[in-house]
């Protein structure tokens, strides 16, 4: 399946022209990749004419805006597939703290604009699966800090000798 078949199936399929760079859910083509308890991936952008622009997207979940992130990744299945520059996608973490158990009413928006909603139930092993990933990360951060500092003082001592 290729990625604009993937967009008719999943995403918006809407063909309408602006002159003006206004966002309207018609020209506002996107697909969601993924979107679990501490992921969101995807790809989205805004036609305006025959230009394929960048554009801001917001993620709400249970009605509380969680994060604002910029579709300016590269990816080369979109440039393939005609969409522009291909610099359209996004993949970005999501804190396991903003679900909570059972059901979450999950919103995507472009400026004021809804372009999906969806609810997603989490389950309790899903959450500490993610709590886990999450902490596993921070250590690998710290251990990473320390290893550089010990680095750093054993070359500053070796020179001193």
């Amino acid at each position: 399946m290729n990625i604009k078949s993937t967009m008719k199936k999943y995403g918006r399929r809407l063909v309408a022209k602006s002159k003006h760079s206004q966002i309207t859910p018609h020209n506002i083509k996107f697909h969601i990749d993924e979107l679990t308890v501490d992921k969101f991936a995807g790809w989205i952008y805004l036609q305006d004419d025959e230009q394929f622009l960048c554009c801001s997207l917001t993620l709400l979940i249970n009605g509380k805006k969680c994060l604002d992130v910029r579709a300016n990744q590269y990816r080369s299945d979109l440039l393939e597939s005609g969409f522009g520059s291909g610099c359209h996608g996004f993949n970005v973490a999501v804190s396991w703290q903003d679900f909570e158990l059972n059901k979450n009413s999950i919103e995507v928006k472009v400026g004021a604009i809804s372009v999906y909603q969806a609810e997603i139930l989490v389950d309790q092993k899903q959450m500490l699966v993610a709590m886990t990933k999450q902490l596993t990360g921070h250590f690998d951060e710290a251990l990473g800090a320390i290893t550089a500092t010990m680095s750093d003082l054993s070359t500053s001592s070796s020179l001193k000798v």
